[in-house]
């Protein structure tokens, strides 16, 4: 991970209107930590502002390289596919995970570790410029768990097994949730940006898939130090189709989070299913 943060000037669009506005993320240093934090992108092909939400989330992602797990959450707000695009990034558990994540006002808005920051009234927030400054929050907090995943790919079905593997580092008392999600990158459709669509957009780490409950299933209660619990899931990849659904493309994201603190991410991990 990168040690120090130049100064950055990203380039954003106004909700309101056409209007250009510099966001200046300040200097900082990145901690070294093994906590692992979870993005979760309310996003939208239809909408306009989107592209610049996605930039900061790309930003993050090569600052904090190794510490961020990031996916898109295509729900109902602005996610209308264009005339002319091949796919369809809504499905039910994003419209699900959407509606949890909200109250919202617009898009692009991210929950970061699902954690209500200080002036905040719920954990997605509109203000991409403080996207940043939130991850680097939540790294300087302590490790408490750690994730190993490990996935085999059967060529002739197209499942996955999924091992999921959570380790305490220190003894943590009350419900333990553990969510398993199927994400899938480099999909080329269009995008609307501000003013103009663009007819060739990359989309990244587009939620396709949720195999555990939206609440996560339950792991454990009252974990001891040093204790590893295991969970294993299966996971068939429809058939390839235009250009989606291809298992290379693919990502498991699994997270863990404790009702005692009411939902927050504790830690989360991410390996490629294939």
């Amino acid at each position: 991970m990168k040690k120090v943060f130049q100064l950055l000037v990203i380039i954003i669009i106004l909700s309101t209107g056409c209007e250009e506005q510099a966001v200046i993320v300040p200097e900082f240093t990145a901690p070294e930590t093994g906590r692992v934090v979870l993005v979760e992108e309310l996003t939208g092909v239809s909408c306009p502002n989107c592209p610049a939400g996605i930039a900061v989330i790309n930003f993050i992602l090569d600052e904090f390289d190794g510490n961020v797990v990031t996916y898109g959450v295509h729900g109902l707000n602005q996610t209308k596919p264009k005339d002319d695009s091949k796919y369809d990034f809504r499905n039910d558990d994003a419209i699900d995970l959407e509606e949890s994540l909200k109250p919202f006002f617009g898009k692009p808005a991210a929950a970061i570790n699902r954690v209500l920051f200080s002036g905040q009234d719920h954990v997605s927030n509109t203000s991409r410029d403080l996207w940043p400054s939130m991850v680097e929050q939540e790294l300087l907090k302590p490790q408490q768990l750690a994730i190993f995943l490990d996935s085999s790919f059967d060529e002739d079905t197209r499942t996955a097994t999924i091992n999921v593997g959570v380790k305490a580092i220190i003894a943590l008392a009350g419900e333990l949730q553990v969510h398993v999600s199927i994400t899938e990158s480099h999909l080329i459709d269009p995008q609307d940006d501000v003013n103009r669509t663009i007819p060739d957009y990359e989309h990244n780490h587009v939620l396709k898939d949720i195999l555990t409950q939206l609440n996560g299933d339950v792991l454990t209660t009252d974990i001891t130090a040093n204790e590893i619990i295991n969970r294993t899931y299966q996971y068939t990849v429809p058939d390839e189709l235009n250009g989606e659904w291809i298992p290379e493309n693919m990502e498991i994201v699994a997270f863990v989070t404790s009702s005692s603190n009411g939902g927050e991410v504790l830690q989360a991990a991410t390996i490629y299913l294939k």
